[in-house]
């Protein structure tokens, strides 16, 4: 699935720069720009796939609002009423939309100097377009809460999710964003073709979304990609030595039949490799306590385990009833505000750390040994640990009845990470 979708928004991006009149070894050169960036968003199964989906279909919707006909947005409130109710991104391109619109709407203003223009019909079906795909987003089981409740979660620091921090410039996908924020940037800027303010406004926005959170990465790629290919075009068949050939001058047939064929290769090796990996979702080495799991699995017939939310859901899946998580990825989603606070706390091991501990049934605690929580816990009074390796450490109060039973398990003959095992 998450190979079709990024596919298909690849070539959805691809077939309008043709409409565009891209050439098509610039638009393919473009697509794959955009592909790149879309490469950690595939790399596993989540609802973020929507997002990306849905918000290529908005910047082309946008796109052809100004350069062909606005009526493709009538079909934006169709996707945004499924988008509200698959992922929480949707709320980006809600967004987007509606900056797009005040935009457009600026410029109308500034340039016909009446307020009448606003009620023309091109302009009235964009403003009805826009409200209701904002509306429809209501359509979902908590309503108008759904909104409150993104607005809250997405406005404030995530530290403790990678996914979150702003892109690190040194960094692999730092230098994927440089390099992808100069060729589009420098396109804009010395294109002759017409830069529509609307759309260059939302081209700067989403610019500077991923120094807010990296995973906005893949957003700001399809919106360069759609906005800014066609500049590319222009800004590269200007270049010097290409002005003395004819306007329709492009590659060889021979080239161009070469790289058509070296695509549809590679193509079919990623289907037939997402095939071949359909019975085996193979977990990545340093990902996962498997063996630490495995050991309370096979010793720990109930209780409460501490444990840092990026593993909770694959505890749940392997312990589940039985013991129970304090917290797992899905975060204010399942759990109060003041939980989430308290676990953050004894993940990162700063304030009063140890009131999950002490404040409630807890009767394991399963950590990173990168975090600080580890070292803390060796010198907590109280706690021993029963067993380590080099990704995590399992501790247990002194006098608990559990720590006779795990210690008289012996260890699970599994790979401590997981690494090159399928899941579950």
């Amino acid at each position: 699935m998450k190979l079709a979708i990024g596919l298909l928004a690849v070539l959805c991006t691809y077939l309008y720069l043709r409409r565009r009149g891209v050439r098509i070894y610039i638009a393919a050169v473009v697509s794959l720009l955009l592909a790149i960036p879309l490469l950690p968003t595939l790399r596993t199964v989540r609802p973020q796939l929507f997002t990306l989906l849905f918000f290529t279909f908005t910047m082309l919707s946008l796109s052809i609002a100004h350069h062909h006909s606005p009526l493709l947005l009538l079909a934006m409130p169709l996707y945004f009423v499924i988008w509200c109710n698959a992922h929480g991104g949707f709320i980006a391109g809600a967004l987007i939309v509606l900056l797009w619109l005040v935009a457009d709407s600026v410029v109308l203003l500034v340039r016909a100097r009446r307020a009448k223009e606003l009620l023309s019909s091109s302009h009235l079906l964009k403003l009805g377009a826009t409200l209701a795909a904002l509306l429809v987003t209501l359509l979902n089981p908590y309503g108008l809460d759904l909104w409150r409740f993104l607005l809250r979660t997405a406005t404030v620091p995530r530290p403790e999710i990678t996914e979150w921090r702003p892109i690190g410039i040194i960094s692999t996908l730092g230098a994927i964003y440089v390099v992808l924020l100069v060729i589009a940037s420098a396109a804009l800027i010395g294109s002759r073709r017409e830069r529509p303010p609307a759309l260059v406004m939302v081209y700067a926005c989403t610019a500077l979304l991923p120094l807010v959170a990296v995973r906005h990465l893949s957003l700001f790629a399809v919106a360069a990609a759609v906005i800014c290919g066609e500049h590319i075009q222009d800004v590269w068949e200007r270049r010097p030595r290409l002005r003395s050939q004819s306007p329709r001058a492009g590659p060889k047939p021979r080239l161009v039949r070469l790289l058509l064929g070296l695509s549809c290769v590679l193509g079919v090796a990623l289907i037939g490799a997402s095939f071949r990996a359909l019975p085996c979702i193979q977990l990545e080495g340093g990902d996962y306590p498997v063996r630490a799991i495995a050991l309370i699995k096979a010793s720990v017939p109930q209780g409460n385990l501490a444990i840092h939310f990026n593993w909770g859901e694959y505890a749940i899946w392997h312990l589940g009833p039985r013991i129970k998580v304090s917290l797992d990825g899905r975060r204010e989603t399942a759990y109060s505000e003041e939980v989430y606070r308290e676990n953050l706390r004894f993940m990162t091991g700063v304030g009063q750390w140890d009131a999950l501990l002490e404040e409630h049934d807890t009767d394991l605690a399963l950590v990173k040994k990168a975090d600080a929580t580890y070292n803390l816990l060796r010198l907590k009074p109280g706690w021993v640990m029963l067993y380590e390796d080099p990704l995590s450490a399992l501790f247990v109060p002194q006098d608990s009845p559990l720590r006779q039973r795990i210690e008289a398990t012996p260890l699970p003959a599994v790979v401590y990470d997981g690494e090159g095992l399928c899941f579950p």
